[in-house]
């Protein structure tokens, strides 16, 4: 009997920067992402794995929107079908390959084309991509619970692209670090995700800091878009505090933090720059954040943040889609 055996992660590796956090907490934080893109994923042993179902439903969506928009929209018909082609490559990863190499039949392409048509959706044809990748958007989000865990990069960054090409931002309750919430995990596994959400507080801490420090070379609507994104990040640290209170340790904002990477914003254009590099890291720190996550409402809220970060900037171009 051939032995079935999961694929290492593939992806490229992902620099994430730490301008502001402690080195301790980012040294933390640096572990869990190497670990996590080191592990082999569970699959099945037996010698018939069969299509992971979530990620089989994504695909569905994926290959019905693809088809759905293919001459109306054409370059969201096109990101549609990159993530389609990612998805099957995913599954596959997670069905995992003989000791020869291979696909068991099970998991092969023939069996995973009958996979995503039984999992068939229909795409309303009077939609428009916005709408459809709304939709999308937020089934990811709704599913990450369902994901295998060394799934959740591809699912964070295909979240990211469809809200850059128009889907509205996901939404989502704060996070539950109660062990007892979480029957199907070890306790362990709850305090690694509270304890990242505490560096993850510090980091917006940071980013408030940061973005208060553009206040002073912004002017107009540049200064008000700054002021509105204030806002919104001081809401996230709320979220985050209230999701931390129960366990009765969270860390409070220091009086200032260095802003080692980045220049210092003196004009319109400088400023401009500056809080883009703001939101493109943080959005980089969400996703990395969402990939290492344990529980369901911890990797719901990491995956909302990176979407909001998207598209949360001031100077984010509105509707482009993200290169390939």
């Amino acid at each position: 009997m051939p032995v079935i055996v999961a694929d290492a992660q593939k992806h490229s590796s992902m620099e994430v920067h730490f301008p502001f956090v402690t080195r301790s907490a980012a040294s933390r934080f640096l572990l869990a992402v190497v670990v996590s893109g080191g592990m082999l994923s569970a699959c099945s042993l037996t010698p018939h794995p069969t299509p992971d179902t979530t990620l089989t439903r994504l695909a569905a969506r994926a290959s019905a929107e693809a088809k759905t928009f293919d001459s109306s929209d054409s370059p969201y018909a096109a990101l549609r079908r990159a993530d389609l082609a990612e998805l099957r490559t995913e599954i596959q990863r997670v069905c995992g390959h003989k000791n020869d190499g291979t696909l068991p039949s099970s998991c092969d392409d023939s069996a995973l084309d009958s996979a995503i048509e039984k999992a068939h959706l229909d795409v309303d044809n009077n939609s428009n991509p916005a709408d459809a990748a709304t939709i999308a958007a937020q089934e990811i989000v709704s599913s990450a619970g369902e994901l295998p865990e060394g799934s959740m990069l591809l699912a964070a960054n295909q979240l990211v692209d469809l809200v850059s090409a128009g889907a509205a931002a996901p939404t989502t309750g704060g996070a539950l670090f109660d062990p007892s919430v979480n029957k199907k995990l070890k306790s362990s596994d709850v305090k690694v995700d509270a304890d990242a959400a505490r560096d993850a507080l510090a980091w917006e801490y940071s980013i408030v800091y940061g973005l208060g420090v553009a206040t002073a070379s912004a002017s107009g609507l540049l200064k008000q878009a700054v002021n509105d994104s204030i806002d919104a990040h001081q809401n996230r640290i709320s979220i985050l505090q209230s999701s931390l209170a129960p366990t009765g340790n969270f860390p409070k904002p220091e009086s200032a933090y260095e802003l080692k990477k980045y220049q210092q914003p003196f004009d319109a254009q400088s400023t401009a720059d500056y809080i883009e590099a703001l939101r493109k890291d943080t959005t980089d720190y969400w996703i990395a954040t969402a990939a290492t996550a344990k529980t369901t409402s911890w990797k719901e809220l990491a995956l909302a943040f990176a979407a909001q970060t998207a598209v949360g900037a001031p100077t984010a171009p509105a509707n482009v889609l993200p290169a390939r």
